[in-house]
């Protein structure tokens, strides 16, 4: 049974723990696609483990987000948003 290729192309894509270990690998790799593509990132923050190492990946991520979108092209290939209920915060990289 062959697999079919999903175009994530002008998707928008929701991944919940974003911080976490995994969340934020699949956030990057999303990111590095090279399509247009909108990712929004759900996490908690809570301190199951030291939170310093969760806001390091999501400014990681931010970091990535911003050098993937050069300000100069006319269509950005792709963004992130953050959705944080526990800091009560929302970020957003466009």
């Amino acid at each position: 049974m062959a697999l079919e290729r999903v175009s994530l192309e002008n998707k928008t894509i929701l991944v919940t723990g974003a911080a976490g270990f995994i969340g934020a690998a699949l956030t990057e790799r999303l990111l590095t696609l090279g399509v247009p593509l909108r990712v929004v990132g759900l996490d908690s923050l809570n301190d199951y483990y030291d939170v310093r190492l969760k806001e390091y990946r999501l400014q990681r991520i931010e970091t990535l987000a911003a050098s993937a979108c050069p300000d100069d092209q006319p269509v950005r290939p792709a963004t992130v948003s953050w959705l944080s209920p526990a800091a009560a915060r929302t970020r957003s990289i466009m």
